[in-house]
């Protein structure tokens, strides 16, 4: 790698066509030492679109990680017509001091919370500005957006890319983008103010087309789901008809039947939540989906369905505190 240049200063245009390398991006300063990441670039000998991959937002999050490094080392750039840019670790705090949000030392702040960020913040509101106004200097609207995540060391996940429901053109590329990845279940993300402040939310919000996607978690790294996603960025690729030779996969139609939407199921009290379903099982209204004991094994909560649906994702850390989802339920738009 070569040296560090600020992010703000850093232009993948800058660099000569045929160009495939690792760079360092300076994303804080004003600490003992400027803080970087590491950003993959290629930049094809023909012109084309720009495809953005990040994950790392969260500290444990690792399967996309792996992916854009698997990915990167694999790809010709003399087949490339375009731009890909990958950043494994956009959160370098989180990802150090082995932890979802932005070790408390710093702030403690979540930073799939904090975008678009203010530019005078503390740091992890600061690094979502630096983030979210380097990608919309550089993406537009014939680009595209990845944004990888997975269920962390809490939470066990099926795999599922999604898009937000922004309403205009921008929505049907993203929803296009997502048909393409190449994961089965289709995600509508629910519109609400927590998924405005992601990195994904923000970006798509501003008419970039934007996926993003979550895979099994549990503080691992499955290598099946790191195939999936290294596979999805080639599919984006060649659905952007960004390689040279290679046809992009035929995909179904886009409409809104191939969408599910996603509720949380919360708690109302604190204790140990022993799950009475299993990952993609079929629900009903009013069944019995766990129940919250508390130490001396009394039931102090049975948490019950409210909606017919399958079980999308688990809560596997056991102990849980009032007012935290325990279970993610997915329900087909429009059923």
């Amino acid at each position: 790698m070569d040296q560090a240049v600020p992010l703000d200063h850093f232009s993948p245009s800058v660099f000569p066509p045929g160009h495939k390398g690792w760079h360092w991006l300076q994303v804080a300063d004003g600490l003992l030492n400027p803080i970087c990441i590491p950003v993959a670039l290629a930049r094809g000998r023909q012109d084309g679109p720009t495809v953005l991959a990040v994950a790392g937002v969260h500290g444990d999050e690792f399967e996309g990680m792996a992916a854009i490094g698997d990915f990167f080392g694999g790809l010709a750039v003399e087949a490339l017509c375009g731009t890909f840019v990958g950043m494994p670790v956009v959160n370098p705090f989180a990802f150090e001091g082995q932890m979802r949000e932005t070790p408390p030392i710093w702030d403690g702040l979540n930073l799939a919370r904090q975008f678009p960020g203010p530019p005078a913040g503390s740091l992890t509101q600061r690094l979502a500005h630096a983030l979210s106004a380097w990608t919309l200097s550089t993406l537009g609207g014939d680009d595209a957006f990845i944004d990888f995540h997975s269920a962390g060391t809490r939470y066990e996940y099926l795999s599922m890319v999604g898009f937000h429901p922004t309403g205009g053109p921008h929505e049907e590329k993203s929803r296009r983008l997502a048909a393409a990845f190449g994961l089965e279940r289709i995600w509508e993300i629910p519109d609400s103010p927590a998924s405005r402040t992601t990195f994904n939310g923000c970006i798509a919000r501003q008419g970039i087309p934007t996926i993003g996607t979550e895979v099994c978690g549990r503080g691992g790294l499955v290598e099946a789901d790191v195939s999936a996603l290294e596979a999805g960025i080639k599919n984006i690729l060649m659905h952007k008809n960004m390689l040279r030779d290679q046809e992009a996969p035929a995909i179904s139609s886009p409409g809104a039947s191939m969408a599910w939407r996603t509720s949380m199921v919360h708690t109302q009290t604190s204790g140990l939540f022993r799950p009475c379903v299993s990952l993609d099982e079929r629900i009903v209204p009013d069944q019995l989906l766990g129940r919250i004991n508390a130490a001396t094994g009394e039931v102090l909560e049975e948490v019950r369905a409210t909606i017919a649906g399958r079980v999308w994702g688990i809560r596997r850390f056991s102990t849980v505190r009032a007012g935290e989802y325990v279970l993610l339920i997915g329900a087909q738009a429009g059923a």
